[in-house]
Protein backbone atom coordinates (compact mmCIF):
# COMPACT_ATOMS: atom_id res chain seq x y z
CA UNK A 1 0.00 0.00 0.00
CA UNK A 2 2.83 2.44 0.88
CA UNK A 3 4.53 1.88 -2.48
CA UNK A 4 1.25 2.38 -4.32
CA UNK A 5 0.57 5.62 -2.46
CA UNK A 6 4.10 6.85 -3.13
CA UNK A 7 3.73 6.08 -6.84
CA UNK A 8 0.35 7.82 -6.95
CA UNK A 9 1.88 10.90 -5.31
CA UNK A 10 4.66 11.00 -7.91
CA UNK A 11 2.18 10.65 -10.77
CA UNK A 12 -0.03 13.40 -9.33
CA UNK A 13 2.99 15.68 -8.89
CA UNK A 14 3.98 15.12 -12.54
CA UNK A 15 0.42 15.84 -13.67
CA UNK A 16 0.33 19.01 -11.56
CA UNK A 17 3.66 20.13 -13.02
CA UNK A 18 2.25 19.60 -16.52
CA UNK A 19 -0.84 21.63 -15.61
CA UNK A 20 1.35 24.45 -14.26
CA UNK A 21 3.38 24.53 -17.48
CA UNK A 22 0.18 24.59 -19.56
CA UNK A 23 -1.35 27.32 -17.38
CA UNK A 24 -4.21 25.00 -16.46
CA UNK A 25 -3.67 24.46 -12.75
CA UNK A 26 -6.78 25.53 -10.88
CA UNK A 27 -6.92 26.44 -7.23
CA UNK A 28 -9.86 25.93 -4.92
CA UNK A 29 -9.65 28.79 -2.40
CA UNK A 30 -11.67 28.40 0.77
CA UNK A 31 -11.16 29.11 4.48
CA UNK A 32 -9.17 26.42 6.29
CA UNK A 33 -7.49 26.01 9.67
CA UNK A 34 -3.79 26.62 9.09
CA UNK A 35 -2.62 24.82 12.23
CA UNK A 36 -4.78 21.79 11.39
CA UNK A 37 -3.30 21.57 7.88
CA UNK A 38 0.23 21.72 9.29
CA UNK A 39 -0.58 19.06 11.89
CA UNK A 40 -2.02 16.85 9.13
CA UNK A 41 1.32 17.01 7.34
CA UNK A 42 3.20 16.27 10.57
CA UNK A 43 1.01 13.21 11.13
CA UNK A 44 1.55 12.07 7.55
CA UNK A 45 5.36 12.15 7.82
CA UNK A 46 5.60 10.98 11.45
CA UNK A 47 6.16 7.31 10.58
CA UNK A 48 9.11 8.15 8.33
CA UNK A 49 10.49 10.50 11.00
CA UNK A 50 10.31 7.69 13.57
CA UNK A 51 11.94 5.19 11.17
CA UNK A 52 14.93 7.51 10.82
CA UNK A 53 15.03 8.19 14.57
CA UNK A 54 14.56 11.92 13.98
CA UNK A 55 12.60 14.48 15.92
CA UNK A 56 9.85 16.48 14.23
CA UNK A 57 9.28 19.92 15.72
CA UNK A 58 6.18 21.87 14.68
CA UNK A 59 5.73 25.53 15.54
CA UNK A 60 2.83 27.69 14.39
CA UNK A 61 2.96 31.34 15.39
CA UNK A 62 -0.03 31.86 17.72
CA UNK A 63 -0.45 35.40 16.34
CA UNK A 64 -1.51 33.98 12.98
CA UNK A 65 -5.23 33.88 12.28
CA UNK A 66 -6.86 30.52 13.03
CA UNK A 67 -8.37 30.45 9.54
CA UNK A 68 -6.74 31.49 6.28
CA UNK A 69 -8.13 31.48 2.76
CA UNK A 70 -6.38 29.34 0.20
CA UNK A 71 -6.34 25.95 -1.42
CA UNK A 72 -5.90 23.65 1.58
CA UNK A 73 -5.14 20.63 -0.60
CA UNK A 74 -2.38 22.42 -2.51
CA UNK A 75 -1.03 23.88 0.73
CA UNK A 76 -0.80 20.39 2.24
CA UNK A 77 0.79 19.06 -0.96
CA UNK A 78 3.49 21.74 -0.97
CA UNK A 79 4.28 21.43 2.73
CA UNK A 80 4.28 17.62 2.50
CA UNK A 81 6.79 17.77 -0.36
CA UNK A 82 9.03 20.20 1.52
CA UNK A 83 8.91 18.30 4.81
CA UNK A 84 9.23 14.95 3.04
CA UNK A 85 12.44 16.14 1.38
CA UNK A 86 13.73 17.50 4.68
CA UNK A 87 13.12 14.13 6.34
CA UNK A 88 14.62 12.26 3.40
CA UNK A 89 17.87 14.23 3.46
CA UNK A 90 18.27 14.62 7.24
CA UNK A 91 20.53 11.93 8.67
CA UNK A 92 20.29 12.83 12.35
CA UNK A 93 18.76 15.45 14.58
CA UNK A 94 15.46 17.09 13.80
CA UNK A 95 13.23 18.57 11.14
CA UNK A 96 11.54 21.86 11.99
CA UNK A 97 8.24 23.07 10.56
CA UNK A 98 8.08 26.72 11.60
CA UNK A 99 5.02 28.60 10.33
CA UNK A 100 4.99 32.36 10.63
CA UNK A 101 3.67 35.28 8.69
CA UNK A 102 4.09 38.91 7.91
CA UNK A 103 1.71 41.74 7.22
CA UNK A 104 1.42 42.79 3.60
CA UNK A 105 0.13 46.29 2.89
Amino acid sequence: VKSGNALLTIINDILDFSKINAGQLTLDPAPFRLSEAVEDVATLVSARVAEKNLELIVRVDPRLPAYVVGDAGRFRQIVTNLVGNAVKFTEKGHVLIDVGGETIN
